[in-house]
């Protein structure tokens, strides 16, 4: 059985063992005193001098315990919830978990701190570049400083992160890689740049914030003990417990925020071959082309022919006949009567491919990205790819 941190607290705080054994142990609070710590020997054999009695083995650890390692709003709450002597060995314990991650944190934190450090001059040459239209010199620079994705032979992207990466650092030069790819038309590259997203989060706080970030996650039991023992502070530590949530699944959060971003900022459209929308020509989409696998292929071309039938409703009319009652608003909603008409209509697809294909997306109904000629129900599309968006599948904002 887990035990939570704020239970083992109170365990040892009371005495722990001898009192589960009992099965006396008692909450403070519950109409019971608590029961006071049982003395060392050592503690016993020294009774009263003239200097007063001498401070246990767990006070000694106490009072040479480092300090200044954890943020200080964490020592803060640390020293004032377990000022008392019989708290000091839950004192010494949740000091030492602490300093334990941030010896694991510091290391993460220098490599990041270096690899921004490295970024930092290459995102302002290529901008330079791009300003001046160097666009190829500007994305070789970039290319070479983002860390390429890797991938399974499925497409997906293994994420075993914490808090704090290196590669981090490298969000800066996606974003400048993505103004380049957008200025020399590379749509494909600025739609995958969703993945180069996932893989990195963003850093806007010091490392005192990212430390505290990173022990609420591996420290999760602690930091949330203390939270409940915070007084005054138990507002900033729920703070930093939220903030910790949130970079768990900053990735995910991070990837589709990017999705919308290429629609409502980058003037990618969304399209279903199945529908006849209004694109004008020249305008770019990500299309859901059901079917497309079975395409017909001719060197760069494709064509494709789906006809489809369904039965559409008119001249319906209300009945008296109960269909339901919403219980959310109580109203009671009644059967329709319709006549109804088969409407019939054939999709063809006349497309150029900008490229091969990966053999992934010969096989997958994956959006594809064309440049519309002419839009449907008879469709001509251009420079059409197919984006690796696969890790997509599985990836979930909580």
């Amino acid at each position: 059985m887990r035990t939570s941190f704020s239970s083992l607290v109170l365990v040892l705080a009371l005495g722990g063992c001898s009192a589960l054994k009992s099965g006396k142990l008692s909450l403070p609070g519950d109409g019971q005193p608590a029961a006071a710590p049982s003395p060392s020997p050592a503690s016993a054999d020294s009774t009263s001098t003239s200097a007063g009695p001498r401070p246990g083995p767990d006070q000694e650890r106490a009072a040479k315990i480092d300090r200044t390692k954890v943020p200080k709003l964490f020592a803060t709450v640390i020293d004032r919830a377990y000022a008392d002597a019989s708290y000091a060995h839950v004192l010494v314990r949740t000091y030492e978990l602490l300093n334990a991650s941030v010896d694991e944190f510091t290391p993460r934190w220098k490599a990041f701190e270096q690899r921004r450090t490295e970024i930092a001059p290459i995102v302002a040459r290529a901008t330079e570049l791009r300003k001046a239209g160097k666009l190829d010199e500007a994305r070789a620079l970039l290319d070479k400083a983002v860390t390429p994705v890797a991938r399974d032979a499925r497409g997906r992207i293994k994420l075993e992160r914490k808090s704090v990466e290196a590669v981090d650092a490298e969000l800066p030069a996606v974003l400048a890689l993505v103004e380049v790819a957008r200025a020399q038309g590379d749509l494909h590259r600025v739609v995958e740049a969703s993945a180069d997203i996932y893989l990195r989060r963003e850093i806007t706080g010091g490392r005192e914030q990212e430390l505290s970030i990173f022990l609420a996650i591996e420290q999760d039991q602690v930091v949330d003990g203390l939270r409940n023992r915070g007084d005054g502070d138990a507002p900033a530590l729920d703070a930093v417990l939220r903030q910790a949530a949130a970079a768990k699944q900053a990735g995910a959060t991070a990837a589709y925020a990017w999705k919308e971003k290429v629609h409502a900022e980058f003037g990618i459209g969304r399209a279903n071959s199945d529908f006849a929308d209004p694109f004008k020509p020249g305008t770019w989409v990500l299309m859901t082309w059901r079917g497309r696998p079975y395409a017909k292929r001719d060197g760069d071309k494709l064509t494709y022919r789906k006809d489809t039938s369904w039965q559409e409703p008119y001249d319906c009319v209300t009945t008296n006949l109960i269909d339901r009652i919403d219980l959310d608003s109580g109203q009671v909603i009644y059967q329709r009567k319709c006549k109804f008409k088969t409407i019939k209509k054939t999709v063809t697809i006349a497309a150029k491919l900008a490229g091969d294909l990966p053999a992934w997306a010969d096989k997958t109904d994956h959006p594809v990205l064309a440049r519309i000629v002419k839009a449907g129900p008879d469709w001509v599309l251009e420079r059409v790819s197919v984006p690796d968006q696969r890790f997509f599948d599985g990836v979930v904002v909580y």
